[in-house]
């Protein structure tokens, strides 16, 4: 229970994540002297940071081991463009086939007793440091830099789609016209 509310995944959930992205994880060199950090540290760094809404300096404070912000950052961009790389095709699709999407609909139907839902769409906003070109952009309605992730989910909660870094201005209508 303890480690499900710092990471909010189960053990058995973060270990099949580890085992799906450790070999890419772990292949990095040491560059300007910085020890390379262990697959279960940039892991645990980055469930931290992307499941508690902090920033990198108080995910840095929490792991409270010897981790900088900089390493933070560094875990973050590199364990989500892995786990996009290598779980987002085999386990992220869209309903396919119309018998798909019919079971999907009975499942949601039976969950809500709504009709015709085939996946239901959300998004968030990931506060970041400002590009240096068109800063104006990712600039959005809650007076912060973004990116936008979206993701679409089905009645079970697994993911269908997902869509992240789209500029903070964007609306949620053109980021559906842009994923599908």
């Amino acid at each position: 229970a303890r480690f499900q509310s710092l990471f909010r995944l189960s053990v058995a959930d973060f270990l099949f994540l580890r085992s799906r992205i450790s070999r890419s994880l772990s292949h990095r060199r040491e560059r300007r002297g910085r020890k390379r950090l262990s697959v279960n540290m940039i892991m645990a760094s980055s469930l931290v940071y992307l499941s508690h809404g902090g920033t990198y300096l108080t995910t840095a404070l929490m792991i409270r081991n010897g981790l900088s912000e900089a390493s933070v950052m560094r875990s973050v961009r590199l364990f989500c463009r892995v786990v996009n790389m290598k779980l987002r095709k085999p386990l992220i699709r869209f309903p396919s086939t119309f018998h798909h999407m019919e079971r999907v609909s009975a499942a949601f139907e039976a969950r809500s007793g709504i009709k015709g839902i085939v996946g239901c769409i959300d998004g968030s906003h990931i506060r970041v440091a400002p590009p240096k070109r068109d800063a104006k952009a990712y600039y959005n309605r809650k007076s912060f830099y973004s990116i936008l992730l979206s993701a679409v989910c089905g009645p079970r909660g697994e993911f269908f789609d997902i869509a992240v870094g789209f500029p903070g201005r964007m609306s949620d209508s053109k980021i559906l016209m842009v994923i599908h």
